[in-house]
């Protein structure tokens, strides 16, 4: 019996567990594979017997911990292979992150524009995971329904909610029911429609803002950011104009 097969680590589900994949072993008499894991590399204090799956999900990890991963198989008698190589796994919280923090305001709270309008921000985040809402500061003048979308650079409509129960003024925020999954370095729009009467400040995106894993490129490097469209209902913003910041805001759950 040879030595199971490629050991390669996919996609963790989550913040705490990691899907681990290998090719079958093509050798005959293979009864099964065995999940060997720990913290210390090749020193699997942990096995899980997977019959004749060739994927498997270990779930529970600690929070910040890295751990080592290998496969082996075995026959009907019993007899087990070496390990596979070993891959690693670090599980970290998925706190989610924004790229303005609760305390910040708008230079300029209220424009005076009446007229209805879709005010969106571009981001690129340097880990997968999930939006999972959408946040907007909302000045006294900025009332009515207002409505979040989630769009591709190229303009799909990935998810929408309507916003509720919002404060008077100050950082609005509504949960997706359908959070949308973010592939790293890849651009997304974030955007709200309004009635009017909100918030910009000009020249903010003349560079570049990062907090921790989300960018909002600056505007000449990404074809204008902010971005605004206007209409009576909500519509794909694809117009810019004097690097505005329009205070849209992404909601992001990291997960590797």
């Amino acid at each position: 019996m040879g030595m199971a097969a490629l050991f390669c680590a996919a996609h963790a589900q989550a913040a705490q567990s990691v899907t681990l994949a290998w090719n079958p072993n093509s050798a005959s008499g293979i009864a099964g594979y065995r999940v060997h894991y720990g913290t210390s590399s090749g020193n699997y204090t942990q096995t899980s017997d997977v019959g004749n799956a060739t994927t498997a999900t270990v779930a529970n990890l600690t929070s910040g911990k890295t751990y080592f991963f290998a496969v082996t198989d075995y026959n009907g008698g019993g007899i087990e292979s070496s390990p596979s190589n070993e891959v690693t796994f670090t599980a970290s919280a998925s706190t989610p992150v924004s790229l303005f923090s609760a305390s910040a305001v708008p230079a300029i709270v209220t424009v005076s524009d009446p007229n209805s309008v879709e005010l969106g921000c571009k981001f690129q985040a340097s880990a997968t995971g999930k939006i999972t809402g959408v946040r907007f500061y909302k000045g006294p003048q900025n009332v009515g329904t207002h409505v979040a979308n989630v769009w591709s650079s190229t303009g799909t409509l990935l998810t929408s909610a309507t916003f509720s129960s919002e404060s008077a003024s100050g950082w609005q925020q509504v949960n997706l029911a359908n959070p949308v999954s973010v592939t790293s370095g890849t651009t997304y729009i974030v955007s709200y429609h309004t009635a009017g009467y909100y918030s910009a400040d000009a020249n903010y995106f003349n560079t570049s803002r990062t907090n921790g894993y989300l960018t909002a490129p600056a505007s000449a490097a990404s074809g204008g950011n902010c971005v605004y469209a206007y209409g009576t209902s909500s519509t794909f913003p694809s117009s810019t104009y004097n690097a505005n910041n329009y205070w849209v805001d992404v909601v992001f759950a990291p997960g590797t």
